[in-house]
């Protein structure tokens, strides 16, 4: 940190070039991190319902549909509420780990992986932010970090959202990212706060898409 310090004093066009080396490498770094654990995150999904499903539908029946893959649907939990507003309760808990998942053969509701994803990203920007702010004493450097992360989420979002057919999932999502909002995490970033009513915004305008289609 002193030799940073000393660079940004005495030596700024070096303490530039510092600077735009370490956001350019974590930047990729973070993004790669968060493709990987949203790939992994793919497989824990347990998917619920398809455009044609209707409420009324023989809930003791579940279905196996080929739609590029096996697909489990699961209609008790498509048009009830029941125990996955738990996933409300948790907002704080510790994200998935993929590997200790797939070893138990878990799946679930696409919630509790939003849920997941975004307490890894808002506990990596705390992290990344703590350090920049005492390591380079430049908070610009840490939105320029995740400019990269957030816009690999973000079109994730935009992919999972126009698939989507389960309107319980999409309020609960609403409800999650609320929560955040009003939460210190968005608070204290300014990029994660206008991510994440960006994001609501986009979960308010399919939600409606979603009921109707039931």
């Amino acid at each position: 940190r002193h030799l940073v310090l000393f660079l940004k004093e005495h030596g700024i066009e070096k303490y530039n070039d510092v600077c735009a080396a370490y956001v350019d490498k974590m930047n990729k770094v973070l993004s790669e991190d968060f493709r990987v654990y949203l790939e992994a995150l793919e497989s824990l999904k347990l998917d619920i319902g398809v455009s044609t499903d209707v409420i009324g539908y023989d809930a003791n029946v579940v279905d196996l549909i080929p739609r590029g893959r096996e697909q489990l649907r699961n209609h008790r939990f498509m048009f009830s509420l029941g125990e996955r507003s738990n996933i409300l309760k948790e907002i704080d808990q510790p994200g998935l780990v993929p590997c200790i998942s797939e070893a138990n053969s878990l799946k679930y509701p696409y919630e509790v992986i939003f849920r997941s994803l975004q307490k890894l990203l808002m506990d990596t920007a705390s992290s990344e932010y703590i350090f920049i702010k005492a390591f380079f004493r430049d908070e610009s450097m840490f939105y320029r970090v995740f400019e990269g992360p957030v816009a690999v989420i973000d079109e994730n979002m935009k992919l999972t959202l126009a698939n989507s057919h389960d309107a319980i999932c999409l309020m609960l999502m609403i409800c999650i990212t609320k929560k955040h909002q009003v939460g210190r995490y968005f608070a204290i970033f300014p990029l994660l706060g206008s991510w994440g009513g960006k994001l609501n915004l986009c979960l308010r305008f399919f939600f409606p898409h979603n009921t109707d289609n039931e």
